[in-house]
């Protein structure tokens, strides 16, 4: 099966460092660990409709929007930026 190339975006770290975040449309088939990464509370976000739930790493209150596909795990933009860090050291420590 070929993927589309995933976009990619850059996400603003508080201390001025930027991360890569790979955007793709969600395949249960295709990407069974991808995540939903969702905003932490008390920023309850700008519409009446979100969700509000638990980050599923850290236990963080988050919120999302409806849409997320129900078979994804749900974890907070610290987490992601923790995951993404980790597997960034993996590659570096293989020499990929």
């Amino acid at each position: 099966m070929s993927r589309r190339k995933p976009n990619r975006i850059w996400l603003p770290l508080a201390d001025g460092k930027r991360i890569p975040i790979e955007v793709r449309d969600p395949n249960p088939d295709d990407d069974a660990d991808s995540v939903w990464v969702a905003m932490r509370e008390p920023d309850a976000g700008y519409f009446s409709d979100n969700v509000h739930t638990f980050c599923e790493d850290c236990g963080a209150p988050i919120y999302h929007r409806p849409h997320k596909p129900a078979w994804m795990r749900v974890i907070c933009v610290e987490c992601a930026i923790e995951r993404g860090e980790r597997e960034q050291r993996e590659k570096n420590e293989k020499g990929e």
